[in-house]
C-alpha cells in the first residue's frame, strides 16, 4: 500500500512539473514615462478640483502608479508585443473630498505634445491608447484600452 502511495505521488509530481514547464512565461518590457498635467483642470471638467503636492498625495500616487502598471501588464494585446513604451499623462483631483488620479496613456512614439500643458486625447492614428482612474481605495476603475 505504501509503495502504491509513493508511486502515485511521484507520478503526480512529475505530471505537475511537466505541466508547469510547458507554460510560457510572458514578460513584456514595459516603459512608462509619467508626466503630470499642470494645465487648467477646468478645460477637462469645471467640477474638478486640482490638488497640490503633499506627502499624502505622493504616497497615493506611488501606489496608484504600481496598480496602473499591473493593469497594463495584464492586457492580453500587450503580452504579444516585444516591448511597450508609453507616455502617460496623469492628474490628481478631488472628488467628494477624496483623492483620485486620472491616467491617459499612448505609445510614446505617437505623442507629439507637451504633456505638462496639453491634454492627451485619442486620435485615429493611436495604435494603443488607454485611460483609467485610480480611486481612494487604490483600485483602478474605468480602465479602457484600445488598439
Amino acid at each position: 500500500m505504501r509503495l502504491i502511495f509513493i508511486l502515485v505521488a511521484i507520478i503526480s509530481i512529475n505530471l505537475f512539473l511537466a505541466a508547469c514547464s510547458k507554460k510560457e512565461m510572458l514578460f513584456v518590457p514595459l516603459k512608462l514615462d509619467w508626466v503630470e498635467y499642470s494645465g487648467d483642470l477646468n478645460l477637462i471638467d469645471s467640477s474638478l478640483i486640482a490638488i497640490h503636492e503633499s506627502p499624502a498625495i505622493d504616497s497615493i500616487k506611488t501606489q496608484c502608479f504600481v496598480k496602473m502598471t499591473q493593469n497594463l501588464l495584464s492586457v492580453k494585446t500587450l503580452q504579444k508585443e516585444e516591448e511597450a513604451y508609453f507616455s502617460v499623462q496623469y492628474y490628481p483631483f478631488l472628488y467628494k473630498n477624496e483623492i483620485h488620479i486620472h491616467f491617459t496613456g499612448v505609445l510614446a512614439n505617437e505623442n507629439q505634445l507637451d504633456l505638462h500643458q496639453e491634454l492627451l486625447k485619442s486620435t485615429k492614428e493611436n495604435t494603443y491608447f488607454w485611460t483609467a482612474v485610480c480611486d481612494p481605495k487604490l483600485q483602478i476603475k474605468s480602465f479602457q484600452f484600445t488598439h
